[in-house]
């Protein structure tokens, strides 16, 4: 698999996000992202809508939407 079908990647401790700029095969991206890091086991989910760290981040189809994710205490 081409690096230029992940269009963005971000690792922060255990907390990973990516993006892809079209759409691709799940087991192919799975597949791509358990073999960069082996002592993980990576489970794609395609979402519009999810928190990641401290952003809460909305994607359509032209655009991101970022806000601040505030969890309840």
């Amino acid at each position: 698999m081409e690096n230029s079908e992940i269009t963005y990647y971000r690792r922060y401790v255990d907390d990973i996000i990516v993006f892809d700029q079209n759409k691709i095969n799940k087991d192919l991206i799975t597949n791509y992202m358990n073999n960069i890091h082996n002592y993980l086991e990576f489970k794609l989910t395609e979402v519009n809508n999810t928190n990641y760290l401290v952003l809460y981040i909305h994607r359509n189809i032209n655009n991101l939407h970022l806000g601040i994710y505030r969890k309840t205490t």
